[in-house]
């Protein structure tokens, strides 16, 4: 086979170290402690080896069976550290045949009693463990790329490895079914923790089987840590320039060390700290590039890696603390105003007011989500304040951190006693007009009946002179009215036209004459009438025209059918004092119709009779 021919150049060599070197060690010893015996191994394939434990004394031979025929194998004796006894026998390397099986007898001498067993020399495989094991960073946090060699005996993808790695807080044990390319990326480590790798390997496809190797030796590296631990941050304060700064007291001096590149296919270089200032470095570049950094530090006991995360120059924007800050009091407000402090993208900023009343030691935060540069603020008038202000990009097309806070603006609140007289009013004014409407509703009534007064009930007020004009008879009932002046009684004498007429002319008239009212008399001159009438008031002229006199005192009317001697078309106006005149008109009827003289050929007209002496009539009658 090609394998086995591969394989016999180094034949002669093998040969020669495993007859001058047949010692097994401790480790092939432990390895293989749970096989049966007799036990079998081979490091190259071209060789073999079993061996088996017994007591001290006991003798045993030891036969193989290959193709060309059965062969005795010289046994030699191995006392280990413990006092045990290993019988070991080392085949020549012309009877290891591959994919040929092997019949092993083993017999004791003492008991004759015999093991069989058979076995495949491709199976019995036994590999060193893989040499050159490194750990390198991958780029990210928390990760360690693991790295081996081994010695080629098969193909890379016919062994299986394990990989155990342990630290301060995680440890854990990993199987790789094949890695051709003999690397392997550790992940979930616990950053900033010293880890620890060991790895062992065994063949295991087409045929190939074998034991596990022994663990090869230990190696150890710092697992990678993020930025923040060493407060690593790259900005830019005005998209020209990157600024990465670092707080070197954080682990201790040492060589500290900036890489930076621009991905995909940039080259990792160093940052040449000569041209920067304090702890940072300066990288340059435009609006849209995008950096990838990453700082080590040679330390004295070990190296630690601090990972950044791929940035673009336009979303890692830090800009400088605003300035120009100050107080603007608009009356009753009490404002601020700043600068913006990176006008190229003013209107992609927003702001954060904090602000603290003096003796508090807590800071109070306001947030203003817009570009503006300018707010006002609720606080209280009379005291002092501290405020500082500071920007950050709001996200939308720039994005970043805050920026630090501007200077301390110290403010004094002047106390502001007309602000609490203007709120003091309305509230006065509410007190007021409350207590004025209990007091004027008491006279609202009065006041509304003054201004605007009932109208009178027309059935109230009409009920009586309705009732009259529905009436068929009237009946008047007699009646007494003394005048508002307590006069003396006197007796009222009924005369003829013609005695009147001389009675007047010797008296003066009773009667006033208007003529505007259409009323006759003797005397056309009113104020001799009214001289008159004052003077005598004992006379009264019955007069049935149909003119309207002056009604004053006690004056009664009712209605004198002229015709019929009935009550009807005119009425008579009587007083005690004053002059009677009838007149047409319709009234409430309150008089009586006992005292009316006749005329010529007429029926007897009622006469009024107003007097509060008795009634005489009847007695002269008689």
């Amino acid at each position: 086979m090609d394998l086995k021919l591969t394989c016999s150049t180094l034949l002669s060599i093998l040969i020669v170290r495993i007859s001058c070197d047949p010692h097994l060690s401790e480790q092939v010893m432990a390895l293989l402690a749970d096989e049966v015996n007799p036990k079998c191994f081979t490091k190259y394939l071209v060789d073999l080896t079993c061996f088996w434990e017994a007591p001290e004394g006991k003798s045993y031979e030891f036969f193989y069976k290959t193709e060309e025929g059965e062969s005795r194998c010289n046994v030699s004796e191995q006392r280990s550290e413990e006092g045990r006894v290993l019988h070991i026998c080392i085949f020549p390397a012309k009877d290891v045949y591959m994919f040929s099986s092997t019949d092993l007898r083993l017999v004791d001498t003492h008991t004759n009693t015999t093991f069989s067993s058979q076995i495949f020399v491709e199976e019995k495989l036994l590999l060193d463990p893989p040499s050159h094991t490194s750990l390198h960073h991958t780029g990210k946090v928390g990760q360690l790329l693991v790295r081996w060699q081994i010695t080629t005996v098969i193909s890379n993808d016919l062994y299986e490895y394990e990989i155990r790695h342990s630290s301060e807080t995680l440890s854990g044990t990993v199987a790789l079914a094949k890695s051709p390319k003999c690397e392997h990326r550790l992940i979930s480590l616990a950053p900033g923790e010293m880890c620890t790798v060991q790895m062992r390997i065994r063949p295991n496809s087409f045929g190939f089987r074998g034991h596990w190797s022994n663990w090869s030796p230990s190696v150890t590296a710092m697992v990678p840590q993020p930025a923040d631990d060493v407060e690593l941050q790259c900005h830019t304060p005005d998209l020209h320039q990157i600024q990465c700064k670092w707080n070197e007291e954080r682990y201790g001096y040492g060589i500290y060390s900036l890489h930076y590149r621009q991905p995909p296919r940039g080259t990792w270089e160093i940052c040449d700290r000569s041209a920067a200032s304090g702890i940072q470095c300066v990288l340059y570049g435009e609006e849209s590039t995008i950096f990838e950094v990453y700082l080590t530090a040679e330390l004295q006991s070990f190296n630690q890696t601090f990972y950044s995360d791929m940035f673009r120059m336009n979303n890692s924007i830090k800009t400088k603390a605003p300035d120009g800050l100050k107080e603007q009091s608009d009356g009753e407000r009490h404002c601020l105003s700043w600068n913006s402090p990176l006008p190229l993208i003013s209107q992609h900023l927003i702001y954060q007011i904090r602000y603290q009343l003096q003796g508090e030691s807590e800071w109070k935060l306001f947030t203003v989500p817009s570009p503006k540069t300018n707010t006002c603020l609720d606080v209280q008038v009379g005291s002092q304040y501290s405020i500082q202000v500071k920007a950050m990009p709001n996200g939308s097309l720039y994005s970043g951190h805050w920026s630090a806070w501007s200077k301390c603006l110290v403010v004094q609140l002047p106390s502001n006693t007309g602000l609490l007289f203007i709120a003091c009013v309305p509230f006065s004014l509410l007190i007021i007009s409350v207590i004025l409407f209990f007091l004027l509703s008491r006279y609202v009534s009065k006041v509304k009946q003054f201004l605007w007064p009932p109208v009178p009930n027309l059935n109230e007020v009409l009920e009586s002179f309705l009732k009259d004009i529905n009436s068929q008879h009237w009946e008047p009932s007699f009646s007494t009215k003394l005048c508002d002046e307590d006069i003396p009684a006197s007796v009222v004498e009924l005369m003829s036209e013609g005695d009147a007429g001389r009675d007047i002319a010797r008296k003066p008239s009773n009667c006033i004459h208007f003529p505007q009212l259409g009323l006759l008399s003797e005397d056309n001159n009113g104020e001799d009438a009214m001289e008159g009438l004052e003077e005598n008031r004992e006379y009264v002229t019955l007069n049935t025209g149909e003119a309207l006199p002056c009604l004053t005192g006690n004056d009664y009317v009712y209605k004198v059918n002229s015709s019929s001697g009935q009550m009807g078309d005119k009425l008579c106006c009587c007083c005690s004092s004053a002059c009677y005149i009838a007149l047409p008109t319709q009234t409430t009827n309150i008089l009586n119709h006992s005292y009316v003289q006749a005329g010529d050929g007429e029926a007897p007209i009622p006469v009024c009779h107003y007097t509060n002496l008795e009634d005489t009539s009847a007695a002269q009658a008689e």
